[in-house]
């Protein structure tokens, strides 16, 4: 009997986003929209972004559609890419957070001129390629964490609307200090408002930074007027 080799066939089907929300004191209000790292849950996240967002802005969690089985703790955890199909998840991931903004911007959750996205390690990436498509959408990107993807790198000039906050720990153990310095001097180098912080800590979001992420995003939402920004050597 002729044996024949397997064949892989491919099948579109649709699938349901998920996003947590913490509103904020007015409505609609500025949004602080942050991506969670790899095998974290956007409700975790929400936590930490709560911490360093001001209280006046609502904080949005949108959690990524890959899911992920911890054995150490028993519970699943998310992340937004894979090395398979790996346009396929930028694209899908691009539409979570466009869908989540149109939902939020409908129900007048948030102010559509007043959204700012953080992402932190793995979703750093995410962010910056939302902004690099839909730059109309955002205020400004806050990266943590993380270096600039080789895609973005290639074509920075959608992003020149845009103000940019790179923020690293100078013990991180997972993502090198000449990373963020790297994206740093691109975006800089392209000619974009892009503004480099390091803090003492390591591969995490501390609430410290919330006083030089209010002043930086408040800039944003004045105008073009950039004063320095505070100096963050003694942040914990």
């Amino acid at each position: 009997m002729q044996k024949h080799p397997p064949e892989l066939h491919r099948v579109i089907v649709s699938t349901a986003g998920y996003f947590y929300l913490d509103p904020g004191t007015q409505r609609p209000a500025p949004a602080l929209v942050g991506l969670h790292g790899y095998s974290q849950t956007g409700r975790d996240f929400l936590r930490v972004l709560r911490n360093v967002a001001p209280a006046d802005f609502a904080v949005v969690a949108p959690q990524g559609l890959n899911q992920l089985w911890d054995p150490a703790t028993g519970q699943i955890r998310f992340s937004w890419m894979t090395a398979f199909e790996k346009t396929d998840n930028i694209e899908r991931n691009t539409r979570l957070i466009g869908a989540v903004l149109d939902r939020l911007i409908e129900q007048k959750e948030i102010d559509p001129g007043g959204v700012f996205l953080l992402g932190f390690s793995q979703g750093s990436s995410v962010a910056y390629r939302f902004a690099q498509r839909h730059p109309d959408r955002l205020r400004g990107v806050i990266s943590v964490c993380s270096d600039l993807p080789p895609d973005v790198r290639e074509n920075l000039a959608p992003l020149r609307p845009l103000g940019f906050l790179i923020l690293y720990g100078e013990q991180d153990p997972l993502v090198p200090a000449d990373h963020p310095k790297q994206a740093y001097e691109a975006l800089r180098a392209a000619g974009l408002g892009v503004d480099l912080r390091a803090f003492p800590r390591g591969h995490v979001l501390p609430s410290s930074l919330a006083p030089l992420v209010e002043d930086w995003m408040r800039r944003r939402l004045r105008g073009p007027e950039r004063p320095a920004l505070p100096s963050l050597r003694a942040a914990g």
